[in-house]
């Protein structure tokens, strides 16, 4: 078992090695190569970005994968110090940026909330959704549920930046509005 493993081992191992001396002996175009490259990652980097309900996410993802498949094709073509000095580039960019994401804006803090109102033939449901798109969301991304007479739906909200605690009030502010509760 472990002969015929090593046999079948072996053959695959020439018959990759015949295979990539001939293409070294012929010497791929370079720009060729660097187009299937990019072709490739494209496609992946496409694959990273994610549209749904009207927030798009995955582009940074996506630069990332771009930027690392240009590096290893600075790497491969013997650029190795541009290869280095442009990693180290991007991972000064990513941690400052970062860095200074959290002093500036700090990081959300989100928490439950219902938001318990009456329908009035939809009117009330539509200055919410129209609400909820102004930060990004819709109510469509909500689980909506009927109680009685009134509606209930449970939504999400930043508990740290006051242009995120305003929407808060804003549908304080809507006719229609019974309550907003806090689920903590």
């Amino acid at each position: 078992m472990i002969a015929d493993f090593l046999a079948k081992a072996a053959l695959a191992i020439a018959c990759g090695g015949l295979i990539g001396a001939e293409r070294e002996m012929k010497r791929g175009d370079p720009g060729r190569i660097a187009s299937q490259v990019v072709t490739g990652i494209g496609f992946l980097g496409a694959g990273t970005i994610i549209q749904s309900r009207g927030r798009v996410t995955g582009l940074t993802s996506a630069a990332m994968i771009w930027v690392v498949s240009a590096v290893g094709m600075a790497i491969g073509a013997g650029y190795h110090s541009i290869g280095v000095i442009t990693t180290a580039l991007i991972l000064l960019v990513q941690f400052g940026l970062g860095l200074l994401e959290r002093h500036v804006f700090g990081r959300c803090v989100f928490y439950d909330c219902q938001v318990t109102f009456d329908d009035d033939k939809g009117h009330t449901r539509r200055a919410i959704d129209q609400a909820l798109r102004l930060t990004g969301r819709s109510l469509e991304s909500f689980d909506l549920k009927r109680s009685n007479d009134h509606y209930v739906v449970t939504l999400q909200y930043c508990d740290v930046h006051p242009q995120h605690k305003k929407f808060l009030n804003d549908l304080w502010r809507l006719n229609g509005v019974r309550e907003i509760r806090p689920l903590r």
